[in-house]
């Protein structure tokens, strides 16, 4: 085998196990054969191959399913790489490891047991060295993740800013700007009426909405924020929440109202003949009110799988085109009328880190983030229901999908 840093380890003292022979062959002579007509199949770890220094093959050990370690021994080696039938003997052994457990206690109980450490100091300033070498990688690398978070989040700032600009100068641009009349004002049943852009023309005395949200001209927004998206993890809709004159899409308690979005009206200028759409004034029930948490997991299907996910999904307003009601349509520029799901998350503890660090699972994670995955999916419905007393109001119901 090659030389390693197990010889430089602490004594604990010396045994002496038993083995029992599974196969031996010799190739020159038929008579040295034995094989035992037992049968053991491998462990989930598998076994490991043995070679010397020079990287020839000399066996391979492992465990075996039923406690106990198998060892094979080739000899003698043809090459680098065993190749089966190329030895002129083999010789495979097991042993119990009950054996080695009762040998070790033995040990353990005797008064004269003597504690031998050898090059003790070498190999801990070499283990030092090894961990501040990686404490520095990963220090380093975490320095990147945080120079590239903050250039995000600049970015971001600046972006929002831009838009808080543009939309203050919209608003600006239409407080001055006189209403235009319209040339023609016709009622339904007068000849050349063409339909709700009239109508609109009679209510407002223009045809040009209050404001514009993208391609999108606002008649009636119901005091609803319509920029808001209802797609996020848990807590940025707490944060949206606690934030100070944030009241539009909350209830007086600060909760997700039954009819968020409802009772609205708008035109999607992108259309030639202006697409006029609307939104019902409250939210029916029936499967409208359901929150559903659905529970997604590869536990048991992939290997290395550990965590649960949740999302809770709720239904927003649909949006109708003018004059029908049974057909619902898209309203892109309008984030409120997107999908409505919140992902629930739950604070990373510091143990998780050192427990899945070879695995590299929370690889860019820090204590303390909002993490997806749950490792019991009980913790994940627990989650899911504080979730939703918190942020929906009145009149919402909670469905669990089975999973």
């Amino acid at each position: 085998m090659a030389q390693g840093n197990i010889a430089k380890l602490p004594k604990l003292g010396e045994i002496k196990l038993p083995v029992h022979l599974m196969t031996y062959d010799d190739k020159e002579n038929p008579e040295k054969h034995f094989h035992s007509n037992f049968a053991f199949w491998w462990a989930a770890d598998g076994s490991s191959d043995v070679s010397d220094d020079d990287g020839n093959q000399l066996g391979m050990i492992g465990g075996k399913m039923g406690g106990h370690v198998e060892m094979s021994r080739y000899y003698p080696h043809n090459g680098k790489n065993y190749e089966s039938g190329k030895y002129k003997q083999w010789a495979s052994v097991i042993i119990d490891v009950r054996d080695i457990w009762d040998q070790i206690e033995a040990l353990l109980e005797s008064e004269d047991v003597k504690v031998q450490i050898e090059g003790l100091e070498e190999v801990q300033e070499k283990y030092q060295a090894m961990m501040k070498k990686e404490r520095e990688k990963e220090e380093k690398e975490q320095k990147k993740l945080d120079e590239i978070k903050r250039m995000q989040k600049e970015a971001e700032e600046a972006e929002e800013a831009e838009k808080k600009a543009k939309l203050a100068e919209i608003a600006e641009a239409l407080q001055n700007k006189p209403d235009l009349e319209p040339e023609i004002i016709l009622k339904p049943g007068d000849e050349g009426y063409e339909g709700s852009k009239w109508d609109l023309a009679e209510r407002f005395g223009t045809v040009h909405g209050t404001y514009m949200i993208k391609n999108t001209e606002i008649y009636e927004d119901g005091n609803w924020d319509l920029t808001e998206g209802l797609d996020a993890r848990d807590h940025e809709f707490y944060d949206y929440m606690n934030q100070p004159g944030i009241k539009a899409n909350r209830d007086s308690k600060g909760k997700i109202p039954l009819n968020i979005g409802c009772g609205t009206l708008f035109c999607d200028t992108r259309h030639g003949n202006k697409k006029m759409m609307y939104t019902d004034s409250k939210n029916p029930g029936g499967y409208y009110a359901e929150v559903t948490l659905n529970i997604t997991s590869y536990v048991g299907i992939s290997p290395g799988a550990i965590h649960y996910y949740g999302t809770l999904n709720f239904h927003t307003p649909d949006v109708h085109p003018e004059g029908q009601p049974n057909t619902s349509t898209s309203c892109f520029d309008l984030p409120i009328y997107g999908s409505g799901k919140i992902q629930l998350t739950r604070i990373l503890e510091a143990w998780e880190f050192q427990k899945y660090k070879r695995q590299k699972t929370y690889d860019g994670w820090r204590v303390g983030d909002s993490y997806s995955g749950f490792y019991e999916e009980e913790d994940l419905i627990k989650r899911a229901k504080q979730v939703f007393e918190d942020l929906f109001g009145d009149g919402w119901i909670l469905k669990i999908d089975e999973y």
